[in-house]
């Protein structure tokens, strides 16, 4: 999902994340940026356990941007 070589931070990251998404038996490309939608301190949405984590939330957001929104995906009905 995550192709190869991309700094994710550090030198040369951009706050810009390319994945790879399989929809409808083909790969879609999608360009997300770092800005991750919390409230009061936490994801709003999906979240890994660890809170150092967000490489769920930035594979959800990546999801609703392909399927139209956040709201397009809400309650698992794409």
């Amino acid at each position: 999902m995550l192709p190869p070589n991309q700094p994710l931070y550090g030198a040369g990251y951009t706050g810009k994340i390319k994945l790879k998404i399989w929809q409808f038996g083909d790969w879609k490309e999608v360009i997300i940026d770092d800005k991750l939608p919390i409230l009061k301190g936490k994801h709003i949405y999906a979240h890994c356990a660890d809170p150092t984590e967000f490489w769920v939330a930035l594979i959800e957001k990546a999801f609703a941007k392909l399927c139209g929104s956040y709201e397009a995906i809400e309650g698992g009905i794409v």
